[in-house]
């Protein structure tokens, strides 16, 4: 979706169904840590659809991974096992993902590193709940 105005209604109907998966699927009492990460998807997703009001779209492949990534790291500190083997092939997944997004042309390295610092720092903010 090169345009931002393409890519409105993918946003609104990803952060819906997010939603959707939080409260009727995910209770927060079961599994705190799974619940706090859809979360922080969705204040991922809700970033990036503000950003698109001023005419700036990211990477959500970026944003995606990035999460992913932090949650990872998140998972690793609170159960205490060690995750590198898995974080490295994520880190690895992520460098594919932005040198893909790069030789396509889909976007700019600053859309590539805006959207990985959403994905990152939203997942960051959840850390104080479940953590």
């Amino acid at each position: 979706m090169p345009t931002t105005k393409e890519r409105k209604y993918p946003l609104y109907i990803s952060i819906m169904l997010l939603f959707m998966i939080v409260y009727k699927v995910i209770p927060s009492q079961y599994t705190p840590e799974l619940y706090y990460y859809f979360i922080g998807l969705i204040l991922a997703l809700s970033t990036s659809a503000v950003l698109l009001f001023v005419k700036y779209k990211t990477s959500i492949h970026m944003l995606g991974i990035g999460s992913l990534v932090m949650y990872l790291i998140n998972l690793s500190i609170h159960f205490e096992i060690n995750l590198a083997l898995s974080l490295s092939i994520l880190i690895l997944f992520a460098g594919l993902i932005a040198s893909s997004r790069l030789y396509f042309k889909a976007h700019t390295k600053l859309e590539l590193a805006v959207g990985l610092v959403i994905g990152i720092v939203t997942q960051f903010l959840t850390i104080p709940y479940w953590l």
